[in-house]
C-alpha cells in the first residue's frame, strides 16, 4: 500500500489541504472577484516555431505543454505584480490536462499503467479492459471463453492431452479422465466413451455448451473421433461433435501422437489432420506472440 502525504502535489491529501485552506479564506475574505478561464492555443507562433519540417502540434505534446505553462505564469504575473485589477489578496488557479477522457483527470501518474496500456504501434493509450472473476472459479475472469459460458451457469469443460497441460486450465482435466476416452483406442475398431447414457456423466455432456481442447495436436486422431461418435450418439444429432462447439488448440510443430514401435509414417497417418473430422474445422493461426506481450518476457517467447 502506497501513501501520498499532503506534500505529494495533487494527491488527495494535497487537494484535501488545498481545498481546506481556500475555504477559510474566502470565510474571511469573501469570494473571488475575478474567474478568468484561460485556454491553449496550438497555433501560438511560440509552439510553430519549435516545430520540425512536417510536424504538427498534436506531435509535439511537450512543446505545447511548456509554452502553455510560461503562458499561465505570464497572465497571473500581469495581473498580480502589474496590478492591472488593483492589489491582488489571494489568487488561485488549476489546470485541466485531459478534456477527452473524465476519468483520466482523476488519477496520479502512478496510476496511469494500472488503467492504461501504451500502444507503440499508435503511439497512443488505450484503456485497459477492465474484467472481473467469475464466481466459485479462482483465476477465471469473466472476458475469458470459458467464463462467458460459466458466469451464466453453463458447462464449459476445458481438457488437455497431458496431465501438465491439463493445470494450467481453468478447471482442466485430461481428456481421458474427462470425456472417460477408452485406453487402447488404437485397437478398438470403432471405439466409444465409457459411460451409458442415463449417467449424470453423460447428461453433463448434454448440456456442454463449450469444450476446449488444449494441446489436441497430440492426441491420437482417433481419440476425437471417438468423442465425435459418442456425442453423435447421445445427443441423436448428426452434425459433427453432436452439435457441441468444440475449440480445439496445438502446434502441429510440436510432438506428434507417438505410437509405440511405429515409423514416421505411422505417427504421421495417425495424426489429426489426417482424420476425415479435419476438414470440418474452421482454422485459426495466430500471428502474435501473446506470451511475449504479456510477461514481456523475450526469451519465453
Amino acid at each position: 500500500m502506497v501513501i501520498l502525504p499532503s506534500s505529494f502535489v495533487n494527491s488527495p491529501r494535497y487537494l484535501h489541504e488545498y481545498t481546506r485552506d481556500e475555504f477559510a479564506y474566502i470565510r474571511t475574505h469573501g469570494c473571488p472577484d475575478l474567474f478568468i478561464t484561460f485556454t491553449s492555443n496550438p497555433t501560438w507562433q511560440e509552439i510553430v516555431d519549435e516545430l520540425l519540417p512536417g510536424q504538427k502540434s498534436i506531435h509535439r505534446h511537450d512543446i505545447v505543454a511548456r509554452v502553455f505553462r510560461l503562458k499561465v505564469k505570464k497572465l497571473m504575473s500581469v495581473i498580480t505584480k502589474g496590478k492591472i485589477y488593483g492589489w491582488v489578496l489571494r489568487f488561485l488557479y488549476s489546470v485541466e490536462w485531459q478534456k477527452k477522457d473524465d476519468f483520466a483527470k482523476s488519477l496520479l501518474y502512478f496510476e496511469v499503467p494500472r488503467y492504461y496500456t501504451w500502444n507503440t504501434s499508435t503511439r497512443k493509450w488505450k484503456r485497459r479492459i477492465q474484467v472481473t472473476p467469475v464466481q466459485n472459479w479462482p483465476g477465471v475472469k469473466s472476458g475469458d471463453a470459458l467464463a462467458q459460458i460459466r458466469k451464466d451457469k453453463e458447462i464449459a469443460i476445458a481438457v488437455a492431452s497431458s496431465g501438465i497441460a491439463a493445470t494450467l486450465l481453468d478447471g482442466g482435466q485430461t481428456a481421458h479422465l474427462a470425456l472417460k476416452l477408452p485406453l487402447n483406442l488404437v485397437h478398438e475398431e470403432t471405439p466409444i466413451c465409457n459411460f451409458t447414457k442415463n449417467s449424470e456423466h453423460c447428461r453433463m455432456l448434454q448440456h456442454c455448451k463449450l469444450l476446449v481442447w488444449d494441446e489436441c495436436t497430440m492426441s491420437h486422431k482417433s481419440s476425437v473421433e471417438t468423442l465425435n461418435r459418442t456425442m453423435k450418439d447421445i445427443n441423436n444429432n448428426q452434425s459433427i461433435m453432436g452439435g457441441m462447439v468444440v475449440l480445439m488448440t496445438g502446434d502441429f510443430r510440436q510432438i506428434l501422437p507417438v505410437i509405440t514401435r511405429g515409423t514416421p509414417a505411422d505417427e504421421i497417418n495417425a495424426c489429426l489432420k489426417e482424420s476425415p473430422l479435419w476438414e470440418h474445422a474452421k482454422k485459426f493461426n495466430f500471428t502474435t506472440n501473446m506470451r511475449l506481450q504479456l510477461f514481456n518476457d523475450t526469451e519465453s517467447g
